[in-house]
């Protein structure tokens, strides 16, 4: 299926907002304005995960003598583990599984506390 055709793909979130509110009784419609709504609002908090995770993988573990390739390879698997949830949030709220709500935001809310409680493990 071509993103491009799909009307949510291009729309800004003022629209998607509208036509939330048009589509209220069309649940498979609705499913999908609402997921299309709260990833595009969640996308940039993800730049912030990746990094919050990265960065203390990436500075490595003075006590384990980490050499600077496996410190960034341990970065690049948690990295790869946030997008691989991300993937899964987004699969299983398309699917009606879960609401898009729960799923996209449960996803992004528990990475950032990961991250940011990573993040804070950093000697000084």
């Amino acid at each position: 299926m071509n993103r491009a055709a799909e009307p949510s793909a291009t729309a800004s979130l003022h629209e998607l907002a509208r036509q939330i509110r048009r589509s209220a009784h069309d649940s498979p419609e609705l499913a999908k304005l609402e997921l299309a709504f709260h990833s595009r609002v969640a996308q940039p908090f993800a730049v912030l995960i990746v990094v919050l995770l990265a960065i203390p993988f990436a500075t490595g573990d003075a006590g384990r003598d980490d050499s600077l390739p496996r410190a960034l390879l341990r970065a690049l698997v948690g990295a790869f583990a946030f997008w691989l949830c991300w993937t899964a949030a987004l699969l299983s709220a398309r699917s009606g599984a879960v609401p898009a709500r729960l799923s996209v935001w449960g996803v992004t809310l528990v990475a950032l506390a990961i991250g940011s409680w990573r993040y804070r493990q950093i000697p000084e």
